[in-house]
């Protein structure tokens, strides 16, 4: 079940907002994930010698039921307090069921102001505290695997290859759960923005963000070895992983762009549009478009006009270090500082630019160009050097996330040409929204002639270069493919389609 409602109520120079969100659901599952078993082998050669280092397993019934509700509520207040500054306050309250906590209040406040006469410029800035929810699917392992309904039975040395005579000798099996005290995950994020017109084609805009993550998810475990004899201090289990919420993030982010718009307003379209709040309710007042001065031919009936092009191009630029890689993840020397290190989604330079062209009559083309440094990863020794059995040990000196796989590039593009027919039907311009000395601006586009019916050919290719991105680069020191890519994304795809609109 989802409910979402929102509330607007004008008044003055206030223009408030109120809503409420609401999800609930209750969910049955019967996965059956690694229920024949998994062999981890240190090495090639012990995997040719077929001595491999553990084998896991998990048994027992799959199917497990719950519920989950989660809510949100929101006020906020957008309130003009001069013809160019606007200050936009507000506050947003969450809360959701199998988290016992319920003080997540989250106060955010923005402002945009637009200095000068001119209005050509749009400066904005914002801080606010946003939480993240707890994925159902976090939920979900520990309700399975408790180890009541499924046992995760975790063997070393075992038999190779089969485990039989190992397992009815082994009782001990791994155990997640939720900390009793986990909190919401909550984001402090702090960001200063500029948005400035240069000419009347090209408008550029740039913002930076800082972000502070603080009660991320990772793995505790509750039930460490104690010595070289693989011992732990519950001997019923092996592995008990408790999700807390220690762990932390920050994340400097720049994006810069522009847009070059080569239709320039005014030049082929009927007179200004100008919107207000006039009494609490928006009005949009000006002349409508009509014929061009002299009884020229309307300019957006022509068989080509090269000015129907704009142009969309971003930078980003940035880095993101955290010291957790997901909500089981355990600290490789059970220090949480020493796993310090590049999230696993830093990716310290994005740039897309984005052609939109529609110069000839009934062809619309979209060219969009998409480019990424290398994604991080991290390199692994192979071994179990701890006897813990969880494969996350680094050699000496090696820090997470330390490796860097391929860099990342590929171009898209969606083509449809239109043809219409039936008796001849006059539609209005369309209006485009702008910003001039703080105030919403719009300027009406001219009235075009098409007949009733159009019948449409579209095009969607994904990756027209056949560029392969190389992926899932093998960070294990003894893997005989150590730093290589062991998969490639990308191949090309070509959908057409037609359709008919009345």
């Amino acid at each position: 079940m989802n409910l979402q409602s929102d509330l607007d109520y004008v008044r003055g120079i206030h223009s408030m907002r109120a809503g409420v969100q609401f999800d609930g659901g209750s969910y049955h599952s019967d996965d059956s994930t690694n229920y024949y078993g998994t062999y981890t082998f240190t090495s090639e050669e012990t995997y040719l010698a077929g001595l491999p280092r553990s084998f896991t397993q998990r048994i027992g019934d799959p199917n497990i039921d719950y519920k989950n509700v989660q809510a949100g509520l929101y006020l906020q207040d957008d309130i003009r307090v001069r013809k160019n500054l606007t200050l936009s306050p507000g506050v947003r309250y969450e809360a959701q069921t199998h988290l016992s906590d319920y003080n997540n209040f989250g106060p955010r406040v923005g402002v945009t102001w637009s200095p000068g006469k001119a209005g050509a410029m749009t400066v904005r800035g914002s801080a606010g505290i946003f939480y993240d929810w707890l994925s159902s699917g976090t939920y979900e392992q520990t309700l399975r695997v408790d180890p009541t309904r499924q046992q995760e039975i975790n063997i070393q040395n075992p038999s190779f290859p089969d485990p039989s005579g190992g397992i009815s000798a082994v009782t001990a099996s791994n155990r997640y759960l939720l900390a009793d005290d986990l909190h919401m995950q909550r984001n402090t994020r702090f960001s200063a923005g500029i948005d400035r017109g240069l000419t009347k084609k090209i408008r550029i805009n740039a913002n930076y963000a800082y972000t502070l993550g603080s009660n991320l998810m990772r793995g505790l475990n509750l039930n460490p070895v104690l010595n070289v004899f693989g011992d732990r201090a519950d001997p019923r289990f092996a592995n008990v992983i408790e999700v807390v919420g220690d762990a932390e993030s920050r994340a400097h982010t720049l994006n810069v762009g522009a847009t070059i718009n080569f239709n320039v307003p005014g030049a082929q379209s009927g007179g200004p549009v100008m919107i207000s709040n006039g009494g609490g309710m928006i009005m949009i007042s000006g002349s409508p478009a009509g014929p061009a001065p002299g009884g020229a031919k309307n300019p957006a009936n022509a068989r080509w006009n090269w000015h129907r092009m704009q142009i969309f191009t971003n930078l980003g630029l940035g880095h993101q270090f955290n010291n957790t890689s997901g909500a089981f993840s355990t600290p490789t020397t059970g220090n949480l500082a020493d796993d310090w290190g590049p999230a696993n989604f830093d990716i310290r330079r994005r740039f897309n630019v984005s052609l939109n062209s529609s110069q000839l009559r009934n062809f619309n083309a979209n060219l969009n160009f998409n480019a990424a440094s290398a994604p991080p990863y991290t390199i692994l020794s192979g071994l179990d050097t701890n006897r813990d059995l969880i494969f996350n040990d680094r050699p000496d000196g090696v820090e997470r996330n330390s490796a860097r796989a391929s860099a990342q590039w590929n171009m898209n593009g969606f083509f449809t040409y239109g043809w219409t027919f039936g008796k001849p039907t006059q539609l209005p311009g369309g209006i485009s929204l702008g910003s001039e000395r703080g105030a919403i601006t719009a300027t009406q586009g001219a009235a075009s002639t098409q007949g009733r019916f159009r019948v449409s050919l579209n095009v969607q290719i994904q990756n027209i270069t056949n560029h392969g991105n190389l992926s899932s680069y093998q960070g294990t020191l003894t893997a005989p493919h150590f730093g290589q890519p062991l998969s490639i994304n990308g191949t090309r795809k070509i959908d057409v389609g037609m359709g008919i609109s009345f």
